[in-house]
């Protein structure tokens, strides 16, 4: 046997077989990526792989008869011929073989990690992934007009249907809704949402009869790939067969490989009950517009369709989304929201995976809840649970990104996240919007500012979009005068957000003009009690004008019900949170009350004072620093250094401008270290960059700078910075006449 094995290594039997099964593997990609744009279907790349196959036998054999040789191929001549000749022929076949592999792999590597990435999400124009696609609106084909609703359902359920396969990437229904009415090329949307085909379709209701017409266009080409006209009954389990069809003709279409667990879920009925499913649509449909009044009437249609079929899990999903959301949109304060704790949530996403534990959507809503809860570990697990059973699903990327990024400190997985999001729904503004915060808290802050500009280029009705823009000119750039106008636009597209007149008041007070920022902050007394903007911008204001009494007052309104939910506040409220605690300690140490200083922080961040070595991160690292200062002056002075190194290491990391960076709390930490050269050169850098964030109260109130106050150099830039408002605010005057 071994004589055998080592005739079969001579005659170079087992370099062969490598050289074919690798030129085989070659010439398959190649034919998987050429054939499909010049014509030929997938019988004709089964066909190569036939072949390739048979052939490997017969160059098997043929290897043991053949040698290659200096002379060429020629008949083996057994053991005794030129030893020397064998192996330098030998060696050249090596040589092939090691080439043809690079080959392979370089394909392999392109294939994988070039053309299947899109560096920038937000751009438009890439390269399409071949199992793309995009399912347009339907048309109605009924003369009556009341089956609209009808058939906008049937593409989203449809739509959602298609999302079940994860090797086929599918767009997401907010970016497909905006070819409604289209002039728009097929080329044309393809290339804009980046895939390689588009489903067209109509629906016709008559009676008892529904008639679905399909069919799948080659987006580069425009040719039609497939097509199919679906007459059935108009009956729950008709409609779901209709649409597993299609799911499945567009799967072979693609040469999508549909997993058993998919076509389980595809195949299944999630109710049998017409009246109830329509009233589902309508739901879906109601929900999808965010508003406070939507939401209300989603939760009615969704009650309605549970009412009609208690077993309709999907049911189940959509009315506690609707309530959570509609909670949100409320105007409720976001610490609040974390302790929502109402049960009709909950129970909702509970009845929906008791009855059906294969819902993506399900799942996504269960890590909403469980963050809310703050049992980060769980909504991480339900998150990943929602990707494996539904990978198209933009909304679970998008939960998932928020807390990767708000709570956990790791931007950089949420710009990955919600870079995926984008991708399956590259037309949602909002989603745009959250990879320019990603890239803010990176501290990319020009990208950030593309990504901001781009959601409003996506939809120019986004009123978030424009808040983001002018929060980057006041907190990166310095330039009030701009945030001024940017915010503006934000509220004159949503003037029932209380926010903005609050961040407006706040950069009046910035600039120096009290009277415009009581205007703004005016408007809100007695509307948004518990909102801390407001109570913020308020405590600021109160403080200017010497009311010191009535400071404490609007600071506790805030944190009155739940002291606790502060240390879970993400990042994105953390400037604003945190200056909100800073006053209220800085009004208790002027008045002697130390201890009362210190139980405001004992209350909210416990972990600070207890932990032998406390964890200091993005959500706390302010009120370390903050809280340093009233331990040292308890005679806690070991664990007033501890906090203030731990932050000064934490900090270096993060950026010092944008919502997230970390301003000048490097100028404090130096100042209550008792360095105070340092904290000057580091204040005037942070000047030089841009930072004006709540520069007034940092600078003449806080007492964290109370050793900086008397030096020359500290004073020369508050007169700097008075000069700068002024300018900017007579610019602001002047675009405002």
């Amino acid at each position: 046997m071994g004589q055998f094995f080592e005739e079969l290594k001579r005659r170079s039997v087992f370099r062969v077989g490598v050289a074919y099964l690798v030129v085989s593997w070659l010439l398959i990609q190649v034919a998987d990526t050429v054939f499909p744009h010049i014509g030929l279907s997938s019988d004709a790349i089964t066909t190569v792989i036939a072949i390739l196959a048979i052939g490997l036998v017969p160059a098997l054999i043929l290897s043991w008869f053949l040698e290659i040789t200096p002379e060429g191929v020629t008949r083996d001549q057994g053991a005794d011929h030129d030893v020397s000749s064998a192996y330098h022929a030998g060696r050249k076949f090596d040589f092939i073989i090691i080439g043809v592999m690079a080959v392979a792999i370089t394909y392999f590597m392109v294939d994988k990690f070039v053309w299947t990435i899109d560096l920038d999400p937000t751009t438009s124009g890439r390269s399409a992934p071949e199992r793309s696609i995009a399912v347009l609106p339907f048309t109605n084909m009924s003369r009556d007009a009341a089956n609209e609703q009808f058939t906008i359902g049937i593409h989203d359920d449809l739509l959602t249907h298609i999302s079940k396969i994860g090797s086929i990437k599918t767009i997401s229904r907010t970016s497909v809704l905006q070819y409604r009415d289209t002039d728009k090329t097929i080329t044309q949307i393809g290339r804009e949402l980046g895939v390689a085909t588009i489903l067209e379709g109509g629906v016709q209701r008559v009676g008892d009869r529904i008639r679905i017409n399909v069919q799948l266009i080659d987006a580069a080409t425009d040719e039609h790939r497939w097509a199919e006209t679906y007459d059935r009954q108009l009956t729950v389990t008709d409609i779901f067969s209709i649409q597993t069809d299609i799911a499945t003709a567009i799967a072979d279409a693609l040469r999508a490989t549909l997993l058993p667990e998919e076509q389980i879920r595809l195949a299944t009925v999630p109710t049998k009950n017409l009246a109830a499913y329509e009233s589902y649509l309508l739901g879906k449909q109601r929900m999808a517009h965010r508003t406070v009044q939507a939401l209300s009437e989603a939760e009615k249609y969704f009650r309605q369709a549970i009412d009609l079929d208690p077993e309709f899990a999907l049911a189940y999903v959509g009315l506690g989304d609707s309530y959570r959301l509609g909670v949100i949109r409320s105007g409720v304060p976001f610490y609040q929201v974390l302790d929502v704790g109402d049960p009709l949530i909950e129970s909702s996403i509970e009845k929906a995976l008791e009855l059906d534990d294969q819902l993506g959507e399900a799942y996504a809503s269960l890590g909403a809840i469980n963050r809310m809860k703050r049992d980060f570990a769980a909504a991480e697990a339900s998150y990943q649970r929602a990707i494996s059973l539904n990978p198209n699903y933009p909304t679970t990327y998008h939960f998932y990104a928020n807390m990767m990024r708000d709570v956990l400190d790791k931007p950089a997985e949420a710009l990955a996240l919600h870079s995926k999001a984008v991708e399956l729904d590259p037309l949602s503004a909002g989603t745009i919007k959250n990879v320019g915060t990603d890239l803010e808290v990176l501290g990319r802050f020009d990208e950030a500012l593309t990504s901001y500009e781009k959601s409003i280029e996506v939809d120019p009705n986004y009123a978030d979009g424009y808040w983001n823009i002018g929060q980057h000119h006041w907190m990166v750039f310095g330039n009030l005068d701009a945030a001024v106008t940017w915010i503006g636009k934000s509220m004159s597209l949503n003037p029932g957000n209380p926010d903005n007149f609050s961040r407006l008041g706040l950069v009046y007070l910035d600039l120096g003009d009290t009277a415009k920022a009581i205007d703004w902050l005016s408007q809100l007394e007695g509307r948004e009690p518990d909102n801390h903007l407001f109570n913020l911008a308020m405590q600021l204001l109160l403080t200017y004008q010497g009311q010191k009494n009535a400071v404490v007052e609007y600071g506790h309104k805030p944190i009155s019900g739940d002291v606790q939910s502060w240390s879970a506040l993400s990042t994105t409220s953390r400037p604003f949170s945190r200056q909100t605690l800073s006053i209220l300690r800085d009004h208790a140490l002027s008045t002697g009350e130390i201890q009362e200083a210190r139980t405001i922080y004992a209350d909210a961040y416990p972990d600070l004072i207890n932990e032998a070595t406390p964890n200091i991160n993005n959500t706390n690292y302010g009120a370390a620093i903050d809280l340093a200062l009233v331990l040292s002056m308890t005679g806690e002075h070991e664990r007033a250094d501890l906090l203030l190194a731990r932050s000064l290491q934490h900090i270096q990391s993060m950026p010092r401008l944008g919502f997230s960076g970390h301003g000048i709390s490097d100028v404090q930490i130096y100042a209550l270290q008792g360095e105070d050269q340092k904290a000057l050169l580091a204040l005037q850098e942070a000047v030089d960059q841009g930072w004006r964030f709540l520069w007034r109260y940092s600078l003449n109130y806080n007492l964290n700078m109370t050793s900086l106050r008397d030096h020359p150099e500290f004073r020369k830039i508050v007169e700097e910075l008075e000069m700068d408002m002024a300018t900017q605010l007579a610019q602001v005057v002047t675009s405002h006449e």
